[in-house]
């Protein structure tokens, strides 16, 4: 009795960690959203919601970053670096305390509908 040996599995290489870029995400929203929307009414809402997306997308923009998507109060964007993403959230916080409304960089319970949130992610 004659035993043939399995085939080898085909050689699959290893992806190089080059390959894939790094890239940061910024979701940010307005703090407060909701509530200013009941209290003001639709309008007044569309009215900060569009200033909100004209602010993200000139101040991400500025730092090489790219608005993704936008909806309503909420921002997702793209960095190809860190400190790039960090620059523009801080300055999306700063120009929001002083045109629109606070959109908060830190909280309790990490980041939540409410929360400007940093993430790192690799791919």
């Amino acid at each position: 009795m004659t035993t043939e040996a399995a085939p080898s599995p085909p050689e699959v290489a290893a992806p190089a960690t080059s390959a894939l870029p790094v890239r940061t995400f910024l979701l940010a929203d307005v703090r407060g959203y909701a509530r200013f929307t009941q209290e003001h009414g639709d309008a007044a809402a569309a009215r900060l919601a569009q200033r909100f997306a004209t602010l993200a997308r000139e101040l991400v923009e500025a730092q090489g970053g790219r608005v993704l998507e936008l909806r309503g109060d909420e921002a997702l964007c793209v960095f190809v670096d860190v400190p790039a993403a960090v620059a523009a959230a801080l300055a999306l916080q700063a120009r929001c305390v002083e045109v629109v409304r606070l959109l908060t960089l830190t909280g309790p319970g990490g980041c939540g509908k409410t929360r400007l949130a940093l993430l790192d992610a690799r791919g």
